[in-house]
């Protein structure tokens, strides 16, 4: 759905945006892999920002998963039309 790391980021700050403006107790961003300079990027916009790695060679997301396909345009579409 993201073009790139920045697009996938900045997304995200925009959701985490989103939720504050709804005054949750407390806002927890929780990814299981993502870049350190990510991270550093989301940290203030959340209460706690869990992930279960950080590697320090982060390279792309795909490659910290075991099965990680591609997937056209239509088969999001269809999800999420359920």
């Amino acid at each position: 759905m993201f073009e790139n790391r920045e697009d996938a980021v900045r997304q995200l700050a925009d959701r985490l945006s989103d939720h504050r403006g709804r005054h949750p107790l407390k806002l927890v961003c929780a990814v299981p892999v993502a870049s350190r300079e990510a991270l550093a990027t989301i940290q203030p916009m959340a209460d706690e920002v869990v992930c279960l790695h950080a590697p320090d060679a982060f390279g792309s997301v795909g490659q910290w998963y075991r099965d990680f396909p591609q997937v056209s345009d239509e088969e999001v579409i269809a999800l999420l039309r359920g």
